[in-house]
């Protein structure tokens, strides 16, 4: 497979994970509830106290910021060789997380050295933005979130009509993969 085209998949996974998640509304406001509101917490907390502390406000947010986009980038490292379009691309989305990850941090540490002043407050609200773009493309596939867990997925699935006075003692008439 040809750089060029590598590239255009890498651009085209980080299309599709934004954009496909807009369809599930359980997704939507989960990530409007707890990671928008609930996680954040700390940081609305020190923006509409008073008084305002700019370095609370910062601080907040720097930690948000590291939290949410180290997670998210161990989630994309450990997103595994799924059987999808993108699979061929899987180092090229795990050094995508790396990277994230190393920005994150030095996004977290230039934020925590400006912590008093409007630079470290304006990088801080960029910041939170773009933990919440990888947070939200790292866990797109979710199925957790999402909601498309079939019921009787924990048992492995539906199963077969079996006469209880005829059970042999093994996995015989079960879907067990």
């Amino acid at each position: 497979m040809s750089d060029i085209t590598k590239w255009k998949l890498l651009k085209q996974f980080i299309r599709d994970k934004f954009l496909e998640p807009w369809q599930h509304p359980s997704y939507v406001i989960y990530f409007i509830i707890v990671i928008g509101i609930l996680a954040s917490i700390g940081f609305y907390y020190e923006l509409f106290k008073c008084p305002k502390s700019m370095e609370g406000i910062t601080i907040n947010a720097a930690n948000i910021i590291i939290a949410l986009i180290a997670s998210s980038s161990i989630e994309l490292m450990l997103r595994g060789g799924k059987d999808d379009k993108f699979s061929t691309i899987k180092t090229d989305i795990q050094v995508f997380a790396i990277s994230a990850l190393i920005i994150g941090f030095i996004l977290w540490t230039v934020i925590i050295s400006h912590k008093e002043g409007y630079f470290g407050l304006v990088l801080s609200i960029l910041g939170l933005l773009l933990a919440y773009f990888i947070w939200w493309i790292s866990n797109a596939d979710n199925q957790k979130i999402i909601g498309n867990v079939k019921a009787d997925s924990p048992i492995g699935g539906k199963q077969k009509e079996i006469k209880k006075d005829v059970l042999k003692g093994d996995t015989d008439g079960f879907k067990t993969e």
